[in-house]
């Protein structure tokens, strides 16, 4: 689960960041400070680029639901943001619908192309 840091509409790329991560899903990590707060602990992990899928859920009774099969780039550290950082590059139309139409703030990502069995899942069980 990762925030939007920046969302580009011409390029698709969404750039995500969270001071946590599943060390499963990370090639390495460090530790260092949560980054609001400056205390504690925050995981500084090292995500490969590849095939991911990026969904959000929301509503009341999340009858809401925006997935899309997406590229994990290859991703520089910056500054200023949560520990652990990820850009992704999401079809830009996609893009916009998370502008234009928010579901709430955090995305949820993992490994592989899985958007049309989580939409399929989600009409089955949730809509």
């Amino acid at each position: 689960m990762a925030n939007p840091s920046d969302i580009d509409r011409t390029t698709g790329v969404i750039e995500l960041a969270h001071c946590t991560v599943p060390l499963s899903m990370v090639d390495g990590y460090r530790l260092e400070t949560h980054f609001e707060s400056n205390l504690g602990v925050g995981i500084v992990g090292d995500l490969p680029p590849g095939p991911v899928t990026v969904l959000r859920l929301g509503g009341d009774e999340l009858e809401h639901l925006w997935c899309e099969n997406s590229e994990a780039l290859p991703t520089t550290t910056r500054e200023g943001r949560c520990r652990t950082q990820l850009d992704v590059r999401v079809d830009p139309q996609a893009v916009s619908a998370v502008l234009d139409h928010p579901l709430g703030n955090h995305l949820v990502v993992l490994y592989g192309h899985h958007a049309e069995e989580l939409r399929a899942w989600w009409l089955e069980y949730i809509v």
